[in-house]
């Protein structure tokens, strides 16, 4: 009732997922839909940034995380706030290539107190859904944490994301948390009036 008398509307709620790695496989190469192999491009702060900030952007298209937010940052802020939550490393920032373009984007950070990757953000391109490319990129996520010793891999999602969600059930996440994300945004018409 505080939040909501100053402004703050209740948006969603997110649920916590983890994985945990004991029992999860060995590593076959990441393929695409067609059985062929996804190219992958590793993220190098000043040289590729601009490639995926227009990616994320093109994620952001019809999205169905938080869709309230869709066209309130770019791609190159969304880069920054990403790289704050855990041990950044642009090792474990990959982008995809599927059919000759830029298709998806699985960005992880470490949790070493935790033992533990975070999925900080997954995105499929608007154009490029429906092939079962998340699914590829999630499953090479795990991998990736399994072989740097790590014993679980976490992640938030919108509970309303039922796709998401369905992704992450079948690679065997469970909820272990539920909080309620309240959100206050300016009039955008404010906000530009100070910026000038």
């Amino acid at each position: 009732a505080i939040l909501e008398r100053n402004g703050f509307r209740h948006l969603t709620d997110l649920r916590f997922l983890v994985r945990r790695l004991e029992h999860f496989p060995n590593a076959p190469p990441i393929r695409g839909p067609e059985g062929d192999l996804l190219e992958t491009v590793t993220y190098e702060p000043g040289v590729n940034d601009s490639r995926f900030a227009r990616l994320i952007e093109r994620t952001y298209v019809k999205t169905r995380d938080c869709p309230e937010l869709e066209g309130t940052r770019t791609g190159e802020q969304a880069l920054v706030s990403h790289q704050m939550s855990g041990d950044f490393n642009p090792e474990h920032w990959k982008l995809y290539r599927w059919r000759g373009q830029d298709a998806g984007v699985l960005l992880m950070n470490d949790h070493p107190e935790q033992s533990a990757w975070e999925v900080v953000y997954l995105g499929v391109a608007h154009d490029c859904r429906g092939h079962g490319l998340g699914r590829r990129m999630l499953y090479q996520g795990l991998v990736s944490a399994r072989a740097a010793q790590r014993f679980s891999v976490l992640l938030a999602v919108d509970y309303r994301n039922e796709y998401a969600g369905k992704l992450y059930n079948e690679a065997g996440f469970v909820e272990c948390d539920r909080r309620a994300v309240h959100l206050y945004l300016p009039q955008r018409s404010l906000a530009r009036g100070i910026d000038q």
